[in-house]
């Protein structure tokens, strides 16, 4: 069994992004069990940084067990907004929270294209996706960490199927249906396996969560080693 620690945000929190995958992992064979160190809008850097009020809490749940896997998450914008901030506190978490195995980056999208969410970024929605994807990359090639490129596959489902809702009315949280491609992605990315075999789940309608599925593993299927993607299927 894989042990995974999530530390991030809403945007892991949200319908509960480990519960899901790990729901779904097990019931395809791949056996793994989550917890999560979260908070609001958080930053890695604040996750960092001692004197922070959630630096207690995340280090007492790293000691409570031996992670084979640590998901680092940072807040929505910051990769795409502050690239080197949020490369330094990649690396100063990764030398304070010893793993197994190998730390997992999570790569999130890009805010809603055509939204005043996204034109408040000052980029528009390439723009944003781009910054975010390259900073992630850079931060799994710094510390040989594994990459989850949620956010590519968001592009994916934003430039095939549109007409899928991935975000929730604020058009940049995810919504059930976002939510799931995330955890399609993070099945296929940690277990090498396709992950048009998983189950579907209730709040989604099966042909819908189908497509999400074969994106998924599209998305996968496009990465490169370079990406640290592990897609073997």
């Amino acid at each position: 069994m894989k042990k995974l620690l999530f530390v991030g945000n809403s945007f892991t929190y949200c319908h509960d992004l480990p519960a899901m995958l790990e729901k779904l992992s097990c019931a395809a064979g791949y056996s793994i069990q989550t917890a999560a160190v979260t908070k609001g809008g958080w930053y890695l850097e604040r996750y960092a940084d001692p004197d922070n009020e959630m630096y207690p809490l995340l280090h007492e749940t790293h000691e409570q067990r031996a992670w084979d896997m640590i998901v680092l998450q940072d807040q929505s914008f910051s990769p795409a907004g502050h690239p080197e901030r949020y490369l330094a506190a990649v690396r100063t978490l990764c030398s304070q929270l010893p793993c197994r195995e190998r730390f997992v980056i999570y790569q999130t999208w890009a805010y809603e294209d055509g939204t005043e969410k996204l034109q408040g970024t000052g980029m528009t929605y390439q723009q944003m996706h781009e910054a975010l994807r390259d900073a992630c990359r850079q931060a799994a090639k710094q510390q040989n960490a594994l990459l989850v490129p949620v956010g590519d596959a968001f592009r994916l489902c934003h430039d095939t199927r549109p007409e899928i809702g991935l975000y929730m009315p604020d058009h940049y949280h995810p919504s059930p249906d976002g939510t799931y491609l995330a955890a399609c992605v993070f099945f296929a990315a940690l277990s090498g396996r396709d992950p048009r075999t998983l189950d579907g789940i209730p709040d989604i309608a099966p042909d819908t969560a189908a497509t999400l599925r074969s994106i998924a593993r599209d998305t996968l299927q496009g990465s490169t080693k370079e990406d640290f993607a592990c897609a073997t299927y």
